[in-house]
Formats: structure tokens, sequence, C-alpha cells
């Protein structure tokens, strides 16, 4: 009877030490991805930009080109 109490005196450490590494693996993966996101999101906007500005530079000198003829 003795040796039935003990094992609630004793907790399995290693047990909790998994858990909490993969809590941390997870929480790092997340956060990585959300960082990915965001780094994504201002390259999108940063590339719209740029094809915009090629599009009026385009547009500018077609209309120089026509004002000539």
């Amino acid at each position: 009877m003795n040796i039935g109490s003990d094992k609630f005196l004793f907790r399995n450490t290693n047990v909790e030490d998994v858990l909490n590494a993969r809590k941390l693996e997870r929480d790092s993966l997340r956060d990585e991805s959300q960082r990915k996101k965001e780094q994504d999101k201002l390259q999108r906007e940063k590339d719209k930009l740029a094809k915009q500005e090629r599009k009026d530079k385009e547009k500018k000198r077609t209309q120089k080109g026509e004002r000539k003829r």
C-alpha cells in the first residue's frame, strides 16, 4: 500500500519537459509563420507600387511620343 501512495508523491518531470518543449516549438513556429506572413504582405505591396510606377512611366513615355507626331 505504501508503494501505491508513493506514486502520487513523484511527478514525471520528463513528460512535463517534453510537453513544454513541444509548446515552445509550436509557439516559435507560429511566430515565424506570422512574421513571414507580414513580410510577404509588405513585399506584395512593394511589388504593387513598383508595377504601378512602371506603368505610369510607360504611360508618360507613350504620351510624349504621341505629342511629337
